[in-house]
């Protein structure tokens, strides 16, 4: 099984010929995968290994993946929403307050431009296959995502305060300079005598702080119905 080779390719050619052989099966491809499980020992020790680690084991666990799906959790966002972007994935969402509508400040306006969207209503009723809908996007899509979330990345992490030579803003700098603007904001509108308002009051509110347009903010959206009901 090559695990003790010091040929790294040799190592986890045993690994990437199940997956693919697996793949092939019509077993498999009756369900997407999906009534199979894979039972493993020792998973650490044998399939967790870094690529250009030398000695036992392989890579099978860590192999690289393109998209992530990032559905609801306890709450609304889930931590492998964050962990997804870090590792250079494209998260999948299965609703708009996960991501879209609570982090304005930190990730796009567009949400087409680093991330998949499918109703949650539609897996459910079975309406929509997520391995289908993901299988239609075409590569040089898929490739322009990636870069987009790819330079997503210092936005949602803390660096290492004690860290030299890193000119990046982070997530709290981000946080920290919309604050400051909105304090500034507030204070002219002060001394101009008028009241600042950040966005739109009521349950239109996300809405312009999508479009930042209040002739937008009125029209139909796609996320209307996961907010008014």
């Amino acid at each position: 099984m090559h695990l003790g080779s010091k040929d790294l390719a040799a190592r986890d050619a045993l690994s990437r010929d199940v997956v693919d052989w697996l793949l092939q099966r019509p077993e498999w491809r009756a369900m997407g995968g999906r009534d199979h499980f894979l039972v493993s020992g020792r998973g650490t020790w044998d399939f967790i290994v870094s690529p250009d680690a030398v000695g036992w084991g392989n890579a099978l666990m860590t192999f690289p993946a393109i998209l992530n799906a990032t559905p609801r959790g306890d709450g609304y966002t889930r931590k492998s929403t964050f962990d997804t972007i870090l590792a250079g994935c494209i998260p999948v969402f299965f609703h708009p307050v996960s991501a879209y509508l609570q982090y304005i400040w930190h990730l796009p306006r567009d949400h087409r431009s680093y991330s998949v969207f499918i109703p949650h209503g539609d897996v459910v009723e079975r309406n929509a296959s997520i391995e289908e809908v993901l299988s239609r996007i075409p590569p040089a899509k898929v490739a322009r995502m990636r870069e987009r979330v790819i330079r997503l990345i210092p936005t949602v992490l803390y660096r290492d305060p004690a860290a030299k030579g890193v000119t990046f803003k982070d997530a709290f700098d981000v946080a920290l300079e919309r604050v400051i603007d909105r304090v500034a904001k507030r204070r002219r509108a002060a001394a101009e005598g008028r009241e600042y308002v950040d966005s739109v009051d009521g349950k239109f509110s996300w809405k312009y702080d999508l479009a930042q347009d209040r002739e937008k903010m009125l029209a139909p959206h796609e996320f209307d119905p996961y907010i008014n009901t």
